[in-house]
């Protein structure tokens, strides 16, 4: 055996081990923090039933979006202080992240009332769910700056403690709940929703604190690396607006075509999906750093395909398992009235096998400077899934929904795929 293939063979190694470490460190705090959640609506469904359940979907729903949707500059923080020389840069664009998110947070807030009430009286038409979506706005505006908390790690790879900010704001939420659940207190959709603001608004004013002994006040006295973080964040902010709106769309268009009980049913198979993002999740604290560097050279584009090829065989598996044993699944984690949603999660499944695959291909958009064009396909992913759910939902019910989700998950991988390997080529990288 020569000497070169003996340290080809070692590099290979080493580096599939490395993958798998830094894998390993973001999944057990990414499962841990959505396994959590997940746990927390396994115990919200049993005690809330099928009805209250569907309710309470609306609110994780709002909640969820309006802390999502300002990643984007996250995404601007993360590419710009990666190619940043010294420390007090990279504190400039974090300074300049932070002050964004508390214009949104005070837009969000201005609105909250009103867009309440159009919401759940015009939107969705049922008024009883206006305080659903109060709450979880009010309860996301908290969470943007626990995010924040946590990207500082995700930028300098620190994947354990990435990972340990993460998890804080589920893990009370689920110690609160099972608290309730196993004393047997009393224990209402209002309980709740009150259990989430006071979490959400503690670990948000928490964070806020570190972040000003990190890098002092928040200002617009950088207006550099303010420009560019708007300049760019604000097209990764319109790409996760669609992008999160459509991982949420079947819920809220079902909510008004579907009366409570089946919206809770379908929401069940909805909340195990769920569990897929936790290996996106994870995937995605490791792989979006690392693409912003892939573009450099071909030598480097195929280490990084390399290095997405390990996790995305080992999820896409996890998928095939929990696509067989749907039918049991279902019953056994939320009980018999929840059995029908075991052909929705079958169909969603198959969704998610292209979404899994498509989810590495998205950063590279970034890395390319082609934020424009991405925003563009999650306008036409997002406006195709409308058209095909309200079209077919009346005729055929909750399941064309999940058909419709599925089919445009599998159209969005197989054009952005082929759009990426354009750009890549244009710019003479392979």
């Amino acid at each position: 055996m020569s000497f070169g293939f003996r340290l080809k063979n070692r590099f290979s190694f080493e580096l599939i081990s490395s993958i798998l470490i830094d894998y390993g460190k973001v999944i057990s705090g990414t499962f841990l923090a959505r396994g959590l959640s997940f746990l927390s609506s396994l115990l919200i469904a049993r005690i809330l039933g099928t009805e209250l359940f569907g309710m309470f979907t609306i609110f994780f729903i709002c909640l969820s979006l309006t802390w999502q949707f300002p990643q984007g500059f996250d995404v601007a923080f993360i590419r710009y202080a990666r190619s940043s020389s010294t420390n007090m840069e990279v504190d400039n664009y974090l300074r300049s992240n932070i002050t964004m998110k508390i214009i949104y947070s005070l837009f969000i807030l201005f609105v909250t009332y009103p867009f309440s009430f159009f919401v759940s009286n015009y939107l969705i038409d049922k008024p009883s769910l206006f305080h659903c979506v109060l709450y979880g706005l009010i309860c996301g505006i908290f969470i943007i700056f626990l995010m924040n908390i946590s990207v500082i790690f995700q930028e300098k790879e620190q994947y354990g403690f990435f990972s340990l900010v993460y998890l804080s704001h589920t893990s009370l939420i689920f110690l609160i709940i099972f608290i309730y659940y196993l004393f047997k207190l009393k224990f209402s959709l209002l309980t709740l929703l009150n259990i989430y603001l006071f979490v959400s608004f503690g670990l948000g004013i928490f964070s806020l604190y570190i972040l000003h002994k990190k890098v002092g006040y928040f200002s617009f006295s950088k207006a550099y690396e303010l420009t560019q973080t708007f300049h760019l964040g604000k097209w990764v902010i319109g790409v996760f607006i669609f992008y999160y709106l459509f991982q949420r769309i079947d819920l809220m268009i079902l909510s008004r075509l579907t009366d409570f009980k089946e919206l809770g049913i379908y929401s069940a198979a909805a909340q195990i999906t769920m569990f897929y993002s936790l290996f996106t999740g994870a995937m995605s604290g490791i792989f979006l750093p690392k693409s912003m560097t892939a573009i450099k050279s071909l030598k480097v584009f195929k280490q990084y395909l390399f290095e997405i090829t390990i996790p995305i065989l080992i999820v896409e598996s996890i998928l095939l398992f929990i696509y067989i044993l749907a039918p049991i699944l279902i019953p056994l984690l939320y009980g018999n009235e929840f059995s029908t949603a075991s052909k929705y999660l079958r169909i969603l499944t198959i969704g998610w096998f292209f979404h899994i695959l498509f989810l590495p291909i998205q950063y590279i958009f970034y890395a390319l400077d082609a934020t424009k064009l991405r925003f563009s396909i999650e306008i036409i992913k997002f406006l195709l899934v409308v058209i095909l759910i309200l079209s077919f939902t009346p005729y055929f019910g909750a399941i064309a929904a999940a058909f419709s989700m599925s089919f445009v998950m599998a159209l969005n991988f197989i054009f952005s795929l082929i759009l990426v390997f354009i750009l890549i080529k244009k710019d003479n990288i392979i």
